[in-house]
């Protein structure tokens, strides 16, 4: 009478292991195996905690592999000098005289050559500078932190300075010049342009509060890409020298949003 119970009672635990294996079972969802998903959520759990890492990382990788493709005169550079002065096309020759006008892409006239006229704005040193260091001013002010604006103005200077050290490393040539050289003297390598509007513009978008904050930050992405954009379609930089540009000034740039989060 005693046993009964205890046999009932060992199979039932036996059961219970059984179910509970069947539970734990690696199970298959729409073909893809329980392991393989697993997997694939940390993969996505892990670039997201590191996704800033991560894209820093991917911007070093381009500026790396373009800066690379340039020295060695590779296929981005060799597509710089199809596009832009028109080799191995008859009816396009490669410019001849220094500083002569190419016959590559570039636009003189009509309403896109004043369309990108604008947008290149967005990359002009000064223009850009002058509204971080006002906005920086301003958030000073507001909240009574001076040493804001010291910082800032203290990255605007060395933001400069680092794209201009980056120039003269590589002395390239631009494409108004008809020739594609390097070590000349130029400043074509990377895009000033691009770097600067990128790196100044991420600034200004951090220095804004509020509401505003995230669309002016989108913002300011979106039009340092149509900056890149304007300096190819005008004729003054090689596409690589506006995607080195834009790649090596979101670095900067991400680095003056750390210094602006630090001081505020």
């Amino acid at each position: 009478m005693i046993a009964r119970p205890r046999l009932y009672a060992i199979g039932s635990a036996e059961a219970g292991r059984d179910v509970r294996a069947v539970a734990t079972r690696p199970q298959e969802r729409d073909g893809v195996p329980a392991g393989q998903m697993q997997r694939g959520r940390r993969i996505v759990a892990f670039a997201r905690r590191h996704r800033m890492a991560l894209f820093c990382w991917a911007l070093v990788a381009v500026v790396v592999a373009v800066s690379l493709d340039v020295l060695f005169d590779g296929l981005l550079r060799q597509w710089d000098r199809w596009l832009m002065l028109g080799e191995g096309y008859s009816d396009r020759p490669v410019c001849q005289s220094t500083y002569q006008h190419c016959p590559g892409l570039r636009l003189t006239s009509g309403p896109w050559f004043w369309f990108w006229r604008t947008v290149v704005w967005g990359g002009q040193y000064w223009f850009v500078a002058m509204l971080a260091g006002i906005a920086a001013l301003v958030q000073a002010v507001r909240r009574r932190k001076p040493w804001l604006l010291v910082a800032v103005g203290v990255w605007l200077v060395a933001d400069q300075g680092v794209v201009w050290v980056f120039k003269k490393i590589f002395g390239r040539t631009f494409p108004a010049a008809g020739i594609d050289h390097l070590w000349t003297g130029a400043e074509a390598y990377p895009s000033g342009h691009s770097a600067l509007g990128a790196s100044c513009l991420l600034v200004v978008a951090a220095l804004i509060t509020g509401a505003a904050a995230r669309s002016a930050m989108v913002a300011a992405y979106v039009l340092s890409v149509g900056v890149g954009f304007a300096t190819v379609m005008l004729g003054y930089h090689w596409p690589t020298d506006a995607i080195a540009g834009w790649a090596f000034g979101i670095l900067v740039g991400l680095f003056g949003v750390e210094v602006v989060r630090k001081f505020s």
